[in-house]
């Protein structure tokens, strides 16, 4: 329903991202703010693990939160589409690199809510906001807040529309990856 927020958790099926502990604490919210939701799983690739799969497919059943499985290949404007529809991304798997998914949810102008284990520091450092928490405890209580907040922190979110580009995209970075060829190849300039 387009007056639902919309939450999408991780951006695989692999088990790490911990959707299922996630959509449990999503599931203990208040039955009003639970009816305003739609939680948006992508779980297109990573699709190895059938046991997990079907685990996340009986707890979906059981759940008093609308909730979709994203299970075939999306195209790029799918996938950008998804990331304009996303009010909150929460990414909490056990370990990641710095996730493209993040980076694209940010980049439209929308929320991430982050484990504060993950290497996420860039966005610090480059001014662009990312909610972090320390335990899946944790969770039903920020996005509460978020919810309240959310236009004022879509507000403040902004700001990646012009930072993320100086950082992530190719006239930035082609250059300092030609740097570090130089520098590793012996070719840097004194």
């Amino acid at each position: 329903p387009e007056d639902h927020w919309v939450i999408t958790i991780g951006y695989n099926a692999n088990k790490a991202f911990n959707h299922l502990k996630i959509l449990r604490e999503l599931n203990q919210l208040e039955p009003e703010i639970k009816r305003k939701i739609t939680c948006i799983l992508p779980l297109t690739y990573s699709r190895n693990n059938t046991n997990y799969l079907h685990s996340l497919n009986t707890l979906i059943a059981t759940l008093d939160i609308n909730a979709i499985c994203l299970n075939e290949f999306m195209a790029h404007s799918d996938i950008a589409k998804l990331r304009l529809i996303t009010d909150v991304q929460i990414q909490m798997p056990i370990s990641d690199a710095l996730s493209g998914s993040v980076t694209e949810v940010l980049y439209s102008g929308n929320i991430v809510l982050a484990g504060s284990w993950l290497p996420y520091g860039i966005y610090d450092r480059i001014g662009v906001p990312l909610i972090k928490i320390e335990d899946f405890n944790e969770l039903q209580n920020e996005i509460k807040r978020i919810f309240k907040e959310l236009d004022s922190l879509k507000l403040k979110s902004k700001n990646a529309i012009n930072a993320i580009p100086k950082t992530f995209f190719p006239d930035a970075t082609t250059k300092a990856w030609i740097n570090v060829y130089d520098k590793v190849l012996g070719k840097q300039k004194n």
